[in-house]
């Protein structure tokens, strides 16, 4: 009779668990679903090439994580920084990968996209495959990395054509401070912001 309700406690804790991870994919396919709608609600406006880009910077601010793509990038020179580098660097980074960002979105018309994958990395880590469809049949797959965190997702990182944003600007910023030292990096790097808001 033990033996009974042991297994009828397990297969109750089971099902709870799955449950809950199908709930986890699904509010993470929600997220992902309505960046990307969002994103291509914004690109096809009728409305000029300053308007679009603004509101793109607007949207993809909103839902990318600073703090762990910042800490990613920097790798081992993350520690080496005095808070105010840190959180100087953030500022300047975050503009700089939206900067980044935005003018890959633009131009884009008649466009649709399916979520193909959704998956559960780690706790509160997941992935999300999406693939797009242009209006002259090619296609591309675009990955979002996502974490939750006090109740909320955000990007931490996006994969197009195999390529990682995150971890192209983890090399490339690593020979940079390697070469000239962390504040030099932090003067190259606003002058690239500063270069990008003016194109």
């Amino acid at each position: 009779m033990k033996l009974i309700k042991n297994i009828i406690i397990l297969n109750l804790l089971l099902l709870t668990f799955i449950n809950n991870a199908h709930a986890d994919l699904k509010d993470v396919e929600k997220f992902t679903f309505k960046f990307t709608s969002k994103i291509f609600e914004i690109i096809q406006k009728k409305t000029s090439i300053d308007d679009i880009r603004k509101e793109l910077i607007e949207e993809i601010s909103e839902n990318i994580n600073i703090n762990v793509t910042a800490k990613f990038v920097l790798g081992k020179y993350w520690k080496q920084c005095n808070v105010t580098q840190q959180n100087y660097f953030k500022k300047i980074f975050k503009d700089y990968l939206i900067l980044n960002y935005a003018p890959k979105f633009q131009g884009y018309n008649d466009e649709s996209f399916n979520i193909i994958e959704t998956k559960k990395l780690a706790p509160g880590k997941y992935s999300s495959k999406i693939k797009v469809s242009l209006s002259d049949n090619t296609n591309f797959e675009i990955i979002l990395y996502i974490i939750e965190h006090d109740k909320k997702f955000k990007i931490v990182d996006i994969v197009g054509e195999g390529i990682s944003f995150s971890a192209t600007q983890r090399t490339e910023f690593y020979y940079i401070i390697k070469n000239n030292g962390i504040e030099k990096f932090l003067e190259i790097l606003n002058q690239k912001v500063i270069k990008l808001k003016n194109s």
